[in-house]
C-alpha cells in the first residue's frame, strides 16, 4: 500500500530531523555520494579527497564496472563519530574512514567497529593512494579517465 509506505517514510524522516546526530549522518552520507558522482567537483576538500580515494580504489580493485554491487562503507560507523563538530565530520568522511564494501557485507557489518587489523590494512591502502595523488589538481595519477569512467558507470546504473 503506497500510502502506508509514505506514512512510514514520513515518520522516519521526522525522527531523523529531530535527532541532530542522525540528520548530520544522513547529510554526510549524501555529501560523499554526491562527491563521487560529480567527479570530485562537488563538496568540501575532505569530501573530494575521500571521493578521489574511492575512485582510485575502485579502479585498483577492478570493481569500477560493478559499483551497483557495492556500498560506500564508513570503517568507523557514523554513529560513533562526533558529527556535531567540524573535526568529527571531517574524520567521518575522510579517506581513512571510507571504503567500498559488497552490499551484503555492508548490511551484515551494520554499525560494528572494525578490527585493528582492518584499520591498519585500510591505512596502508590510503597511504599508497596518497603517494599517487596530486592534491593541487585533484587528479589521481596517471589519468582523469578513471574519474570519468566511474562517473559514467554510476550514472548508467541509474544511481542519480
Amino acid at each position: 500500500n503506497p500510502e502506508k509506505v509514505q506514512a512510514i517514510q514520513r515518520r522516519k524522516w521526522e525522527r531523523t530531523k529531530a535527532d541532530p546526530h542522525k540528520h548530520t549522518a544522513l547529510r554526510l552520507r549524501k555529501r560523499i555520494k554526491m562527491a563521487v558522482k560529480a567527479g570530485l567537483l562537488y563538496g568540501r576538500a575532505a569530501d573530494k579527497d575521500a571521493a578521489c580515494f574511492l575512485i582510485w580504489l575502485a579502479k585498483r580493485e577492478h570493481i569500477e564496472d560493478d559499483l551497483s554491487s557495492y556500498h560506500i562503507d564508513h570503517l568507523t560507523p557514523l554513529r560513533y563519530c562526533d558529527l556535531l563538530t567540524e573535526e568529527g565530520q571531517l574524520w567521518a568522511n575522510s579517506a581513512y574512514n571510507v571504503r567500498w564494501l559488497k552490499v551484503g557485507d555492508n548490511l551484515a557489518k551494520s554499525d560494528k567497529m572494525p578490527t585493528p587489523k582492518e584499520i591498519a590494512a585500510h591505512a596502508v591502502l590510503v597511504d599508497e593512494w596518497m603517494t599517487t595523488y596530486n592534491r593541487k589538481t585533484g587528479e589521481t595519477i596517471p589519468d582523469k579517465a578513471a574519474i570519468a569512467h566511474v562517473d559514467k558507470v554510476l550514472m548508467d546504473n541509474g544511481d542519480k
